[in-house]
């Protein structure tokens, strides 16, 4: 899902008509949706992809699978 901060050049205000009528929009906080007209003054957040926090333990995992794969080559190779 999307998310959206106010724009840098863009100063903190309320709604006070409509359906989000009351709703405030602070700088540095991120929503998870923009209130009708007001498109031009949000930008989106961009998308954080996880990264594991080991990346020993990210090699480790994909060695174990590499050896797992070259097992069942060298099976192979014997019965043939």
């Amino acid at each position: 899902m999307a998310q959206y901060r106010l724009k840098k050049n863009c100063e903190n205000f309320t709604i006070v008509d409509g359906s989000d009528a009351g709703k405030k929009f602070v700088k540095g906080k991120i929503y998870n949706s923009v209130p009708t007209g007001y498109v031009a003054k949000f930008d989106a957040v961009p998308v954080e992809i996880p990264v594991p926090k080991d990346k020993e333990a990210a090699a480790e995992t994909t060695t174990a699978k590499d050896k797992t794969v070259n097992k069942f080559i060298k099976k192979e190779e014997a019965i043939s």
